[in-house]
């Protein structure tokens, strides 16, 4: 093969949104990301499975077998990730990253054989509230696949890569991702290129598998009243069966006010077959969705409240993730911010392409755009048994270099660097109790040292934050002479700290001449 084309390869960059429910990849070419289509389908199905000869099949063929052998087939693994769970699938177990690592190798051969070179880089995208280890997980599925991943960038941030990169001016924008199994809600400030995140706020374990299980819990209620079958919550055949059927009516309900779910056979009652016939209405569906549209616009509320800002100085509302088709959900976000939400770019595509703008980016290709994302969660250090010491803290510009010094424990110890959460500091990390780290979603990377001189501290090394992009660091905003440590918040305070130093200086100066008349 000759040198230049081996160089190609090795440059070669994708761009892979690693879904729960859907998966896709972009490449990007003169700038431009589009998604890898194969036999007319942009959309792989995160699903994989084994089919009777016992070859792992993943997709479209994987989610067909799923109602008729769930023992064979994984769905949404997404929520599995960084959990350290098994995952039967036949006879055998897998981690959660190598049932992900199948989809992930689907999607690098699709590129392949799209561009017709090998590729072995990526960039993947993550719920924007996905912990350390999540994250960690995401990028040993990768290398499982053979993928040297570059970098992980959140989805809200993709989203917006793909909306509105390009566009001339000043804009400030709210992403809603809500997506199969994940909801992310970012505040973003585009300007002159540059892609700034305000502020990011979500629930890891939030998407449209709990609204399935919303319309399967009906169906569950009618089988057992109307047919009589008592258990049919441990029939796994039947509960995989009634589960697509409540994925394709929650679908349909999109679009009309109502739907009739009709499966044969499913289930012998003295001899005699039993067939399903449900109906199911919009106006039922919408109001067992108010308790999980309600804890999105918690989410909304703090990304707000984080980022400094009014529903009224934002200038757009984009709307991420395939969940985001169901009516309701543009209309609390109406109601609730007073503008309706976008949706241009298709919701199931928009974050692969904004992988692929990153993509670009890592490839030194002029995309037009330039990310600066920040840190979801407090990073710092922890003495076994002690407090957290924060270095980091949350809301800050990645990547974004911190160093701490902590002395060592006279008899010895261990130093943890760890992952608070977004509000909350200290208080938070423990989740409002105890609990193991991996629960927690800590990493804990034990480092044990000879002892020092009994007595005496022992002064850490500086521990920096660095993401792996080359092209992270953060633009001076033009015009402004502002630095990537100065953020609009803190000039804020300042001024308000002098503005108060002036009144209470004018009031001195007033009581002052108002004795100085009395003594007069």
């Amino acid at each position: 093969m000759p040198a230049d084309t081996r160089a190609a390869d090795d440059d070669t960059i994708i761009g892979i949104d690693l879904g729960t429910t859907n998966s896709e990849v972009a490449i990007v070419a003169g700038g431009k990301p589009s998604i890898v289509e194969e036999g007319g389908e942009a959309i792989l199905p995160s699903c994989v499975g084994l089919d009777d000869a016992g070859a792992v099949i993943v997709g479209r063929q994987a989610r067909n077998q799923a109602a008729a052998a769930p023992e064979r087939t994984v769905l949404s693994v997404k929520r599995l990730m960084g959990s350290g769970t098994q995952v039967r699938m036949g006879k055998e177990s897998f981690t959660p990253q190598e049932i992900s690592a199948f989809i992930l190798k689907a999607l690098k051969e699709r590129a392949a054989r799209a561009l017709g070179r090998d590729v072995g880089k990526a960039v993947i995208t993550v719920p924007a509230y996905f912990t350390d280890a999540q994250r960690q997980a995401t990028r040993e599925a990768g290398e499982i696949a053979g993928l040297t991943v570059v970098r992980i960038i959140n989805e809200p941030t993709a989203a917006a890569l793909s909306y509105e990169s390009g566009a001339a001016g000043s804009r400030t924008l709210l992403v809603y991702d809500l997506g199969g199994g994940t909801f992310d809600v970012s505040v973003v400030r585009i300007e002159q290129g540059v892609v700034e995140v305000l502020a990011t706020a979500g629930d890891s374990q939030l998407g449209g598998d709990d609204f399935d299980a919303l319309v399967l819990e009906r169906l569950n209620a009618h089988v057992e009243k109307e047919l009589g079958l008592e258990n049919a919550r441990d029939d796994r055949l039947l509960q995989a069966r009634l589960r697509r059927s409540a994925e394709r009516a929650k679908i349909e309900l999109s679009d009309q006010p109502y739907v009739r779910v009709e499966e044969d056979h499913v289930a012998t009652v003295d001899g005699e077959a039993r067939h399903l016939a449900c109906e199911l209405t919009r106006a039922d569906f919408e109001r067992d969705l108010e308790p999980f549209l309600d804890r999105s616009l918690q989410a909304v509320t703090t990304a707000l409240q984080d980022a400094g800002m009014w529903p009224s100085q934002l200038d757009r509302v984009l709307l991420v993730g395939g969940s985001t088709r169901i009516p309701r959900i543009a209309g609390v976000l109406t109601e609730r911010l007073g503008q309706e939400p976008h949706g241009e770019v298709d919701p199931d595509l928009c974050v692969a392409l904004g992988a692929g703008v990153q993509a670009g980016l890592e490839m030194g290709q002029d995309t037009q755009a330039v990310l600066v994302d920040i840190t979801p969660y407090t990073f710092g250090t922890r003495a076994e048994g002690g407090a957290l010491r924060q270095a980091v803290r949350p809301r800050v510009r990645a990547a974004h270099p911190a160093q701490q010094q902590a002395a060592g424990h006279p008899d010895g110890g261990v130093l943890h660097p760890v992952r608070g959460p977004g509000r909350g500091g200290d208080q938070g990390l423990s989740g409002g109790g105890s609990g193991r780290p991996e629960e927690r979603g800590d990493r804990h990377l034990p480092v044990r040292r000879p002892e020092p001189a009994r007595g005496l501290p022992r002064p850490r090394p500086a521990r920096h934050v660095q993401p792996g992009s080359r092209r992270a660091a953060a633009r001076p905003r033009a015009g402004t002479g502002d630095r990537p440590g100065n953020s609009r918040r803190r000039r804020e305070r300042h001024r308000t700290r002098r503005l108060r130093g002036s009144r209470r200086g004018a009031r001195t100066g007033l009581r002052a001449l108002g004795r100085s008349g009395r003594r007069g």
